[in-house]
């Protein structure tokens, strides 16, 4: 199974992740008491009420490998910035730096 995520880009709002013409993805909850997990993001469709559908789960999986995929960004800058090109150098900044929140 291959299928979509939505579009982005998406935004932070606070407490929910927004994309253009869509209503909250997901309602973040960060609880975490030591080092016992926590949730980090629950799938809901509160505003349309619409079941779950494949981009939804699409949607969650991005999430989860949201942390491997800033690490490997944060590695192929740190070790081979010039190999990326200029556009694929400047997209991962802009994209590290989302996630860092140094960027809108």
């Amino acid at each position: 199974m291959n299928t979509k995520h939505t579009a982005g880009p998406w935004m932070d709002s606070g407490h929910e992740i927004k994309a253009d013409g869509k209503g909250p993805l997901f309602v973040v909850t960060m609880a975490r008491t030591g080092n016992e997990r926590c949730v980090i993001c629950r799938i809901e469709n509160s505003v349309s009420g619409r079941p779950l559908d494949d981009e939804d789960f699409a949607n969650a999986r991005l999430i989860a490998a949201a942390p491997e995929l800033l690490e490997a960004l944060k590695h192929i800058l740190k070790y081979d910035d010039d190999g990326l090109g200029l556009i694929g150098a400047t997209l991962a900044r802009a994209a590290v730096a989302k996630a860092d929140g140094r960027a809108p």
